[in-house]
Protein backbone atom coordinates (compact mmCIF):
# COMPACT_ATOMS: atom_id res chain seq x y z
CA UNK A 1 0.00 0.00 0.00
CA UNK A 2 1.39 3.34 -1.31
CA UNK A 3 1.39 6.04 1.31
CA UNK A 4 0.00 9.53 0.45
CA UNK A 5 1.38 12.40 2.16
CA UNK A 6 -0.23 15.27 1.85
CA UNK A 7 1.00 18.89 3.08
CA UNK A 8 -1.49 21.09 5.25
CA UNK A 9 -2.32 25.03 3.85
CA UNK A 10 -0.43 27.52 5.77
CA UNK A 11 -2.41 29.72 7.54
CA UNK A 12 -1.22 32.79 8.49
CA UNK A 13 -1.94 34.69 11.85
CA UNK A 14 -2.73 38.10 9.54
CA UNK A 15 -5.43 36.50 7.28
CA UNK A 16 -7.15 35.63 10.57
CA UNK A 17 -11.01 37.30 10.53
CA UNK A 18 -13.33 36.58 13.36
CA UNK A 19 -16.59 34.93 11.91
CA UNK A 20 -18.94 37.43 11.29
CA UNK A 21 -21.66 35.41 12.60
CA UNK A 22 -21.78 34.09 16.01
CA UNK A 23 -24.31 30.76 16.98
CA UNK A 24 -26.28 30.34 20.08
CA UNK A 25 -28.35 27.79 19.36
CA UNK A 26 -28.36 24.25 17.16
CA UNK A 27 -30.88 22.37 17.17
CA UNK A 28 -30.41 19.02 14.58
CA UNK A 29 -32.75 16.32 13.79
CA UNK A 30 -31.43 13.00 11.69
CA UNK A 31 -33.61 10.52 9.57
CA UNK A 32 -31.58 7.52 9.51
CA UNK A 33 -31.70 4.86 5.95
CA UNK A 34 -30.37 2.70 4.68
CA UNK A 35 -30.14 4.95 1.33
CA UNK A 36 -29.61 8.40 2.65
CA UNK A 37 -29.48 10.32 5.87
CA UNK A 38 -31.67 13.43 5.84
CA UNK A 39 -30.61 16.05 8.83
CA UNK A 40 -32.65 19.44 9.73
CA UNK A 41 -31.36 21.62 11.43
CA UNK A 42 -32.41 24.87 13.11
CA UNK A 43 -29.88 27.62 14.11
CA UNK A 44 -29.94 31.02 15.66
CA UNK A 45 -27.55 33.40 14.42
CA UNK A 46 -26.65 36.73 15.56
CA UNK A 47 -24.03 39.44 14.43
CA UNK A 48 -20.63 39.01 15.98
CA UNK A 49 -19.54 42.95 17.44
CA UNK A 50 -16.02 42.19 16.78
CA UNK A 51 -17.12 42.45 12.77
CA UNK A 52 -19.77 45.20 12.76
CA UNK A 53 -18.01 48.09 11.25
CA UNK A 54 -17.46 45.67 8.33
CA UNK A 55 -21.03 46.09 7.09
CA UNK A 56 -23.63 43.47 5.82
CA UNK A 57 -22.61 39.44 5.79
CA UNK A 58 -23.33 36.52 3.76
CA UNK A 59 -23.53 33.70 5.82
CA UNK A 60 -21.93 31.15 4.74
CA UNK A 61 -21.78 27.51 5.78
CA UNK A 62 -19.24 24.77 5.45
CA UNK A 63 -19.92 21.44 4.25
CA UNK A 64 -19.19 18.87 1.49
CA UNK A 65 -21.36 16.11 -0.22
CA UNK A 66 -24.44 18.14 1.31
CA UNK A 67 -27.94 18.68 -1.10
CA UNK A 68 -30.43 21.14 0.03
CA UNK A 69 -33.87 20.00 0.88
CA UNK A 70 -35.15 23.09 1.51
CA UNK A 71 -33.81 26.50 3.43
CA UNK A 72 -35.61 29.05 5.57
CA UNK A 73 -34.87 32.57 7.55
CA UNK A 74 -37.12 33.51 10.47
CA UNK A 75 -39.78 30.95 8.96
CA UNK A 76 -40.09 32.22 5.26
CA UNK A 77 -38.50 29.72 2.61
CA UNK A 78 -35.50 31.08 0.71
CA UNK A 79 -35.71 29.86 -3.13
CA UNK A 80 -32.75 27.79 -3.77
CA UNK A 81 -31.64 29.86 -7.05
CA UNK A 82 -30.79 32.66 -4.50
CA UNK A 83 -28.25 30.95 -2.73
CA UNK A 84 -25.07 30.01 -3.84
CA UNK A 85 -23.83 26.15 -3.00
CA UNK A 86 -20.57 24.69 -4.28
CA UNK A 87 -18.80 21.34 -3.32
CA UNK A 88 -17.77 22.56 -0.15
CA UNK A 89 -20.52 25.30 0.97
CA UNK A 90 -24.01 27.32 0.82
CA UNK A 91 -23.50 30.65 0.56
CA UNK A 92 -26.92 32.97 1.55
CA UNK A 93 -26.07 36.29 0.13
CA UNK A 94 -26.06 39.36 2.73
CA UNK A 95 -28.90 41.07 1.07
CA UNK A 96 -31.14 38.21 2.06
CA UNK A 97 -29.82 37.48 5.34
CA UNK A 98 -31.40 39.80 8.63
CA UNK A 99 -28.33 41.80 9.50
CA UNK A 100 -29.57 41.86 13.30
CA UNK A 101 -30.15 38.16 13.79
CA UNK A 102 -31.73 35.52 12.69
CA UNK A 103 -33.09 31.53 12.78
CA UNK A 104 -31.72 29.38 9.60
CA UNK A 105 -33.52 26.60 9.26
CA UNK A 106 -32.65 24.00 6.21
CA UNK A 107 -32.59 20.17 5.56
Amino acid sequence: MARIETEAPVVRLDAYRPPAWLVDRVELTFRLAPAATRVAARLAFRPNPARAADGPHDLVLDGGGLALVSARIDGAEVAANALAIDDECLTVPADLVPQSGFTWEAE
